[in-house]
């Protein structure tokens, strides 16, 4: 494994990992709040912002570049299988290709929007708390950028015919 799939590959599973450790984490948070609302008529401040500006972004965008990385993402290719191998291939760099470009805008724009919440210091008041939520948006920006380098180096596999390192793809 070259040192540039290696380093997508690690760095696509821990953040991965990343998510996995929100679902959990959201799923007590969520749980501590209901409870002691219901028993103790106590409100955990900040719930609703946590879990829509922090758990959620992590659980959607980190696993983006896990399922490029493992070629999980929906395809309808029954007309292309049929096709043959070089037409196949090409069709699947001018996909690639077109992951690369909006994924590519996607992480741009996340970035442009990140920055500028971070200087304005973003926050959300609930309740009498007054929670920040600028961090979160760079969540977005590493889960897209990350599906645009796995995606960038998949498409540089296919028009380049050599292997750089990233894992096969699993079948369907």
């Amino acid at each position: 494994m070259t040192a540039l799939g290696q380093g997508l590959d690690r760095a696509t599973y821990g953040l991965s990992w990343l998510g996995s450790l929100c679902v959990i984490l959201m799923m007590l948070h969520i749980t501590a709040e209901v409870t002691l609302r219901y028993l103790f008529g106590i409100t955990l401040p900040g719930t609703l912002v946590f879990v829509g500006n922090y758990y959620m972004i992590v659980v959607v965008f980190v696993p983006l570049a896990l399922l490029e990385l493992r070629g999980r993402h929906i395809a309808v290719d029954v007309v292309a299988r049929g096709f043959p191998p070089g037409l196949q291939r090409v069709l699947a760099a001018l996909a690639r290709l077109m992951t690369v470009f909006v994924m590519g805008l996607l992480t741009v724009a996340a970035w442009q929007q990140a920055v500028g919440k971070m200087r304005v210091g973003a926050t959300i008041e609930q309740g009498t708390a007054s929670i920040l939520i600028w961090p979160g948006h760079f969540i977005l920006v590493a889960g897209c950028g990350l599906m645009t380098l796995v995606a960038a180096c998949r498409l540089a596999e296919i028009v380049s015919g050599r292997d750089l390192g990233l894992p096969a793809e699993e079948p369907a």
